[in-house]
């Protein structure tokens, strides 16, 4: 049964970009629909110059029949319908196993759709962010599946005290009966308003001009997020938003607090220098060192250019040496890999109106996920195999419920491994080390950022005394606190103010999970820098773990450390001391 952690969650955990970044142009939306694989349509005639009218190529393409959108009002009408005899039959009180029965028929059948046509629904306004039917269309179904839930989640309460509790939390763990129970006091008409009201700010939040404007106005949205969330934080009984979705929302099993023992051990450990300042003016020194041809030879790597192009015609991509990987990997990887396009579980985006960025969800009714790649930034290799590595752990554990953190390591764990791959297999020895070194210092900026951001958004929940104006300075001062804000002007110059404004509001609590995988990600690439096979194990080992094991316990079953263990810092600064020796 996963219904019950199901709708605990859809009441309260708001649609999230795997891969966030969302920025959006203003120019108007195209007026043709999205084009499936199998569909012949155009999204319009142009003259050629030559008397002859070509078509244009498609700007959207959905991969298959499961992402169209087909809910209608009598679905709802039926879903409603199914919920109203749920009641009526724990009002009677005298058929224990009907009711159970019931419940097990929604999740399979008429919630199940609602879920999943929530999802296309989010996918369809993500493909045109400025097509006004499809945004009220997400939006209306946001609404349907908040209402269900708190109709489903408001009973928990009462059935924990009734005569059904035993039969119907029976397969329950005691973790998912105090959520229920917590769930069951939140399902109430505020919460519902406060929910749909932030829905719709991340909604126009989305569709905000990346002009002149866009800081100051996203900052006062913002200031309207964090009041919404605060308000549901306290009606789920949290003292702040940031515990209430450390506990609740991603389930994590480390709190703010522990996060802070992080800088801790960056400090004691000489992490902090030998990521920032060495591993800087290393990159620097090798820049320098590198003949024409090995410059040459690392700088497509380096530039990230698209790999799915409006040329696609569904198949697989297998430029940049993709396939090759895949099977080096495993087999089974390969081919699961030719199974996502083949099977189409994918949309596709090359408008302006797109949502700019790359995610993954899972359609639990059809059984399987489906990735998302919007705008050209967020379709190269790189991006392709982050949203495989969700793919392929979300089909193979079948499910996406399982720990937040986990789930970023199969992504980013599976880029890393890439890398490695690319380099002992396509580059030469310092273009190789030129190539590690590159992109260990890309994402050493993200873990940084990512530790800066949480601390931003844990001191805008637990402090009221600001306005929108002053978030741009608690944003630098945390950073400096850090001891990282040169490092990061140094890595992003102006972008370093304008990126809280661009990950909080759609995603709040969430970017901590980005830092809190990045390190074992990493320490896959150390691995494998020593053997390959091993890293590769340790990688795959990640997703045959049952989707109720938790980070920790996922991450030492491999053999990897978390950020919390001295291991892993040491670890890091031994492989970036070896491709020092290396290249001398």
């Amino acid at each position: 049964m996963k219904l019950h952690r199901l709708l605990i969650l859809l009441l309260f955990l708001l649609s999230l970009c795997w891969f966030c970044g969302c920025k959006n142009s203003s120019s108007p939306a195209d007026s043709s629909g999205p084009t499936t694989k199998t569909q012949e349509t155009s999204a319009g005639e142009q003259d050629s110059g030559a008397g002859e009218e070509t078509a244009q190529k498609p700007q959207t393409y959905l991969g298959n029949d499961t992402l169209t959108f087909t809910y209608s009002e009598a679905d709802y009408r039926a879903l409603e319908s199914e919920i109203d005899q749920w009641y009526r039959l724990f009002e009677a009180g005298n058929d224990p196993d009907g009711f159970l029965e019931l419940y097990e028929q929604m999740e399979e059948g008429s919630f199940s759709k609602l879920d999943d046509q929530k999802t296309v629904a989010y996918i369809l306004f993500s493909l045109d962010l400025q097509n006004e039917s499809v945004k009220q269309q997400y939006l209306e179904m946001e609404k349907r599946a908040t209402a269900a839930s708190r109709r489903i989640c408001a009973l928990y309460d009462d059935i924990n005290d009734s005569a059904y509790k035993d039969s119907f939390f029976a397969e329950w763990s005691d973790e998912d009966i105090r959520r229920a129970l917590k769930s069951a006091k939140a399902s109430t008409d505020e919460f519902e308003q406060l929910s749909n009201a932030y829905t719709e700010l991340t909604v126009t939040y989305a569709a905000l001009p990346d002009d002149a404007n866009y800081l100051s106005a996203s900052a006062q949205l913002y200031m309207q997020a964090i009041s919404l969330n605060k308000q549901m934080a306290q009606l789920m009984g949290y003292d702040n938003y940031m515990d209430y979705a450390y506990d609740y929302v991603y389930h994590r099993e480390y709190t703010p607090d522990d996060v802070n023992s992080i800088l801790s051990l960056i400090q004691q450990t000489g992490f902090l220098d030998a990521t920032t300042t060495g591993l800087f003016s290393a990159l620097g020194n090798l820049q320098d060192g590198m003949s024409k041809e090995e410059t040459e030879n690392v700088l497509p790597y380096l530039m990230h250019p698209p790999v799915i192009s409006e040329d696609f015609n569904g198949t697989a991509p297998s430029s940049e040496h993709i396939t090759a990987y895949l099977q080096r990997v495993s087999p089974n990887f390969l081919s699961a890999y030719n199974q996502l396009f083949k099977d189409g579980n994918y949309a596709l985006a090359f408008n302006d109106a797109s949502r700019e960025g790359a995610f993954t969800a899972y359609l639990s009714g059809a059984g399987h996920p489906v990735c998302y790649f919007g705008g050209s930034a967020y379709q190269s290799a790189t991006t392709l195999l982050h949203e495989f590595g969700h793919y392929y752990a979300i089909d193979k554990m079948g499910s996406e419920q399982f720990s937040l953190d986990l789930s970023e390591v199969h992504s980013q764990g599976n880029e890393w491994l890439y890398a490695v791959y690319l380099g002992t297999e396509t580059l030469t020895s310092r273009s190789a080390a030129y190539y590690f070194d590159y992109k260990l210092l890309m994402d050493i900026t993200s873990f940084y950022l990512c530790l800066c951001i949480n601390d931003f958004e844990l001191y805008v929940y637990t402090h009221d005394n600001y306005t929108a104006s002053d978030l741009d300075k608690i944003f630098l001062d945390i950073c400096t606190s850090y001891g990282v804000s040169e490092f990061l002007l140094d890595m992003m110059g102006e972008g370093l103010i304008s990126y809280w404004h661009r990950v909080t509001l759609e995603n709040p609590g969430y970017y901590i999970s980005y830092a809190m995988s990045l390190l074992p990600s990493i320490e896959i690439a150390c691995i494998a820098t020593e053997n390959m096979d091993t890293a590769i194990n340790a990688y795959l080992c990640l997703s045959d773990v049952s989707p109720d094991t938790d980070f920790t316990t996922a991450l030492h079953t491999a053999g990897l450390h978390t950020p919390f263990d001295k291991e892993i810092y040491t670890r890091i600064s031994g492989t970036i001391a070896k491709f020092r020796r290396l290249i001398r």
